[in-house]
């Protein structure tokens, strides 16, 4: 029970840092283009979390015993051996499936959120909680009616929150693209859980953002030219996206989706649409219209509404097989 709460905790702040994120991306869009902005902040990550790592691993060569004799090889030691390499053709695989799955998300949250605002973005990529049930399908898993109804309301919600109302029946520019940030996301919820569980989860995120930097730089040179003489000017937003919401917040993420089911980190992750419109509010002066309100709100019920059937079947699970260890 100790590690699910931590577990759950860790996704909290992750999902508040990820609302905060929406912000500090919507400011940093100004200066530089989205895989310029997205090469510097992963590698700023990968560099926070590599410091970090080596750290543990001095304390940890500090803590083994002085006669400990690490060359001599034992049944044990060989049998440790072969397990190792199976671990790390897993961290390398997670590392770079994850990495390449992150890369195509923040893309897609980098360059939509140039065209929305930072609210609708946080909801329109909330969206991932309900891709995330519906993706089990794929897994041979049942979908409930309510979720059904749960992506039924979802997509209202999105229509209202993205759609202006005015007879123009075309989806925004950046709804769009944000919305296949939300179907990134949700492909890695289940990358990540698969992977969490072979592999340690500090070396899993750190390998994962350092593909996505190496990936995100390659794109850049390719397709884009930014002026570099503008990244004094976003040099805060990627400090902040860099260490707190890559290094830490995708840190957490794996921590957390190791003791947590997918829907159930789904539903926790979610709630940073709640503090993107709060710290949208606060810091850029972003307000909802009615309209965009009443989506957000279906939207946000949408979210709960996928999960409620999941909880009480798992429970009633568990009550009827008392003796199960």
């Amino acid at each position: 029970m100790a590690k699910r709460v931590r577990g759950i905790l860790a996704l909290l702040v992750m999902a508040t840092i990820w609302g905060g994120a929406f912000v500090v991306q919507k400011v940093g869009s100004d200066y530089l283009p989205p895989f310029a902005f997205n090469m510097m902040r992963a590698g700023i990550g990968a560099v926070a979390l590599g410091l970090v790592m080596l750290v543990m691993q001095r304390n940890k060569d500090a803590e083994r015993p002085a006669g400990a004799d690490i060359g001599h090889v034992t049944p044990e030691t060989t049998i440790i051996r072969t397990q190792n390499s199976t671990y790390w053709r897993d961290a390398l695989m997670g590392g770079l499936v994850a990495g390449t799955v992150l890369t195509c998300g923040m893309a897609f949250l980098q360059i939509g959120i140039m065209y929305t605002t930072a609210a609708k973005g946080g909801f329109i990529t909330a969206l991932y909680i309900v891709l995330v049930p519906l993706g089990g399908l794929l897994l041979g898993r049942r979908v409930t009616r309510n979720q059904w109804l749960a992506v039924i309301l979802g997509t209202v919600g999105l229509y209202l929150l993205s759609f202006p109302g005015n007879g123009n029946f075309q989806i925004g520019y950046g709804d769009f693209i944000t919305l296949l940030g939300a179907l990134s996301y949700a492909i890695h919820i289940y990358v990540i859980d698969y992977y969490s569980q072979k592999v340690d989860s500090t070396l899993l995120s750190w390998m994962q953002i350092a593909v996505s930097a190496i990936l995100s730089g390659i794109i850049m040179l390719l397709f884009e030219n930014p002026d570099w003489s503008l990244l004094p000017y976003a040099i805060k937003p990627l400090l902040y996206v860099g260490v707190m919401s890559t290094a830490l917040g995708f840190t957490c993420q794996v921590y957390g989706q190791k003791y947590t089911d997918p829907t159930t980190a789904s539903l926790i992750m979610s709630l940073e649409s709640v503090f993107a419109l709060l710290f949208g509010i606060l810091f850029l002066s972003e307000l909802l219209s009615v309209r965009e309100f009443v989506g957000a709100a279906i939207m946000f019920t949408a979210i709960i509404l996928s999960q409620v059937r999941i909880k009480r079947r798992a429970a009633s699970r568990g009550q009827a097989s008392p003796t199960k260890s």
